[in-house]
């Protein structure tokens, strides 16, 4: 069975989120439901060094992916930032009111961090987990 994995973290630390999302791509069993560090990435190539640049519809059109994104997820892996991260932390949230699985790197979560279960210590922790929970082996 296919464990749908949704990868939150902050644009501030991209290469750090795709590493995670790369690693688990990695993993039998797991599918990642979106690569939103695709996303940021066009946004910077397109010349927008900052969200609050870029075109609302685009923004609107990145935000309802990452939402569809995180509703298919069978688990939500968080990745909390140095710099605190708006996008992360309303992921967060919605994988909270959906009742979805979530596992978080030891970081700042805020109050609702609290609500959180699952904790390791850090990245490979993660991956780690996550292979664990899907069973896998390394993706063929």
């Amino acid at each position: 069975m296919t464990l749908d994995v949704y990868v939150a973290g902050g644009s501030s630390e991209l290469a750090r989120c795709r590493a995670v999302i790369e690693a688990l791509r990695g993993i039998a069993n797991v599918r990642i439901t979106h690569d939103w560090t695709a996303d940021v990435e066009a946004a910077r190539a397109a010349g927008y060094a900052s969200d609050a640049a870029v075109p609302i519809e685009v923004l609107r059109a990145h935000a309802r992916r990452d939402l569809a994104a995180v509703w298919a997820a069978d688990l939500v892996v968080v990745l909390p930032p140095a710099a605190p991260s708006r996008g992360m932390q309303t992921e967060l949230g919605i994988a909270l009111a959906l009742d979805t699985e979530i596992l978080a790197v030891r970081g700042e979560l805020g109050i609702f961090g609290a609500l959180v279960e699952a904790w390791v210590a850090d990245d490979a922790a993660a991956i780690d987990a996550v292979r664990a929970r899907a069973g896998g082996e390394a993706a063929a």
